[in-house]
């Protein structure tokens, strides 16, 4: 019933129309169609606002369909921007109201610069047992470096592609790779090429921090093997690793922010991961892996 009650959005084919009697001109095949028992439903709607175009605005974002691509306006960037740095202003505090309204603007944001989303790994924390909107709230220092990454990874973004589109499998992947940890020790290995690496972890390490020696080793295997990769810099890693744990931090760039701290130096670079429980396929362009940690902490 969702579909029937709020605003509904797809795509179709542009030479793929429909004549609409009632309003008397073609619209794309589906938007036709569903038309139609919107009127056998009596829901009411107006011409004005069924729109269409190669280039549509939707929830104040601009949608490509042919390049693929999620575009802010402009304004609207340099305007979070702004907001950002305000909230990184010296010992800052605000009110829970302003923190649920800023929070709520960072995940529209999400729609078009997903790689943000570890910029609120310690915001919501942050308001855990908080229920009184008009108490205020301090900015903390944890808070503040991660807004001032988020401020400069959206001074050199500019879209965002849809790379969940972009299909590919095993026949099209550049290095294989087994990763595995343990107390002791983690390493990786490329059955193809017969070859491994292994690190000890540190003897003084606490156990609890196995999930970071587990994203550091997934971290590892991707770095080396974009160093085997074809010097146009563009390849697809398929990386097994048997900590589903693992895979889900990468999966939602959703991470334990005492454990690790990940951040991208090229974020203008597209990078993605698409995961299951047993294995994740790895897809990057262009990414200077080299250089992509500013941070791995205990």
């Amino acid at each position: 019933m969702g579909t029937y009650i709020n605003d509904s959005w797809g795509c179709g084919l542009a030479r793929d129309t429909l004549l609409y009697e009632p309003y008397g001109r073609t619209f794309p095949h589906d938007q036709a169609i569903l038309l139609s028992p919107w009127d056998e439903l009596s829901v009411p709607h107006k011409k004005r606002k069924q729109v269409f175009s190669s280039l549509l605005m939707i929830i104040d974002i601009q949608v490509d369909p042919n390049l693929m691509t999620f575009t802010p306006p402009d304004a609207a960037r340099e305007k979070l921007v702004r907001e950002l740095e305000y909230w990184c202003g010296e010992k800052r505090k605000e009110r829970l109201k302003r923190w649920y309204e800023l929070g709520g603007w960072m995940n529209w944001a999400l729609n078009t610069y997903p790689l943000l989303c570890p910029m609120l790994n310690n915001f919501y924390p942050n308001l855990v047992g908080r229920k009184d909107s008009t108490s205020s709230v301090w900015v903390n220092n944890s808070i503040c470096k991660d807004f001032h990454w988020g401020r400069r990874l959206l001074d050199n973004s500019s879209r965002v592609f849809l790379l969940k589109s972009l299909l590919w499998d095993f026949d099209n992947t550049t290095s294989l790779v087994y990763c595995d940890v343990c107390p002791k020790g983690m390493g990786f290995w490329y059955p193809n090429l017969g070859l491994g690496f292994y690190s000890p972890t540190p003897s003084h390490a606490n156990p609890e921090l196995i999930f970071y020696f587990e994203a550091l080793c997934i971290l590892s295997a991707l770095y080396d093997a974009h160093l085997c990769s074809p010097p146009r810099g563009d390849g697809h890693f398929i990386i097994f690793t048997d900590n589903s744990n693992t895979v889900d931090i990468f999966e939602s760039t959703h991470y334990m922010h005492f454990l690790l701290i990940i951040t991208f130096s090229k974020p203008q670079s597209t990078f993605s991961y698409s995961a299951t429980t047993a294995y994740m396929f790895c897809t990057y362009q262009g990414l200077d892996l080299g250089t992509m940690f500013e941070d791995l902490v205990f």
